[in-house]
This record gives structure tokens, sequence and C-alpha cells, in this order.
């Protein structure tokens, strides 16, 4: 039993690092721009979180928390890579800082929310599924509740200020570069499923709908 609860416990704090690395290699293993676009998105979401963590340990250095090597909370490359670059050699922290951890987990959430607001079009229309893209959402919006608990109150890795802020800013981040992404590449490069965009089809006059042709 023990055992099982500190594997659930690695899993959860190594979530970030399993997120991105899994994307990742969806990417490159199905050739998926979108999917990969995702990817590059959220690490470039990481250095921005980073700075900002940077420069509130620099306005007040008298509240960071300086983290060993063997804690549970550094586990995982993205949080410790981050946070060394962030505060030096160290594993540094800061209570009033944007959690990375939080901020990497909502910039999915926030994508996915993105998403239905970018191709409401072809949900509306059946295109895709309007129960299953809500139903993803519910599930991102449920694991990010699920880690801020875990990181807040059961493994206390991190201050409530700095999950709130985190989550705040990732969702944010999320959404916006989703959106900005999608308007700018005419929805393409975030069309994650590959499905026909119904504004080109009849921008071109192709048609809608393609029936199969009867012997």
């Amino acid at each position: 039993m023990g055992s099982a609860v500190s594997a659930i416990g690695y899993v959860l704090q190594t979530l970030p690092d399993s997120l991105v690395t899994g994307i990742t290699v969806l990417a490159i293993i199905l050739g998926n721009q979108a999917l990969f676009t995702v990817a590059v998105s959220s690490i470039f979401m990481q250095a921005l979180i980073t700075g900002i963590g940077y420069l509130i340990i620099k306005l007040n250095p008298d509240s960071v928390i300086t983290r060993a090597s063997i804690e549970p909370c550094v586990a995982g490359y993205i949080n410790n890579y981050w946070a060394q670059v962030r505060g030096g050699r160290n594993n540094t922290d800061h209570p009033y800082a944007p959690s990375l951890y939080m901020a990497t987990v909502s910039f999915f959430a926030g994508w996915g929310a993105a998403l239905r607001q970018l191709y409401a079009e072809e949900i509306s229309q059946g295109v895709l599924s309007s129960s299953t893209s809500i139903g993803m959402l519910v599930i991102a919006f449920m694991i990010v509740l699920i880690a801020v608990f875990y990181r807040v109150f059961v493994s206390e890795c991190e201050s409530l200020i700095g999950a709130l802020i985190g989550i705040g800013a990732g969702t944010l981040m999320g959404y916006l570069f989703c959106i900005s992404i999608g308007y700018a590449t005419g929805r393409k490069a975030t069309n994650l499923v590959g499905m026909p965009l119904l504004r080109d089809r009849i921008e071109n006059g192709s048609p809608v709908y393609v029936c199969p042709k009867k012997e």
C-alpha cells in the first residue's frame, strides 16, 4: 500500500514532465504539427513564468525558499531546471512567485478552452463532438484541481498564493497563445485532430460534406 501511494505521489510530482514529454513524443510519432506547437508553446510559457519569478525573488529576497536536491518537491526535470535558472545553482522558490508546476498543468487546460472558441463553428455543425470537447476540458480542469490539492495541502510544495497565481497565469497564457497562433495560421497550427475546417471550405467554394458514390 505504501509503495502504491509513493508511486502515485511521484507521478503527481513529475506531472509537468509527463505532460510535456508525452505531447512531444506523440507529436514526433504522429508527425502532428499542432501537438508540436502545444509543446513548444508550453516551454515558452515556462520561460516567461520563470522570468516573473526571477523578478519577484530579486525584489523580495528575504522570503526566498531554498530546497535540497533530495526533497520530493524538486522531483522532475522541468520544475528543477527552471527553479535553478530562476535562482542560481540551488532550487529556489518564493511564496509569492507564480508556481511553475501549476502554470504548466493549467496551460493545457487554457489551451483546451481556447480550442472550443477557435473551432466553435465546427463544433456547432457536429464536425467535432461538443460533448467530447466539453468532457476533455472538464478532465483537464479536474487534473488542475487534483494537482493544486496535492501540491498545496498534501506535499506542501507550493504556497496557496503562488499556486493560484500560477493557475491564473498558466490558464491565461494557454488561452492567449492558442488563440493567437490559431488565428495567425488560419487555425491550421492548432488543429489537433486534423478536422476539416468549414470556414475554409465555404470560402474556397468546396462542398462542406462529400457523400460516398453509390455503386
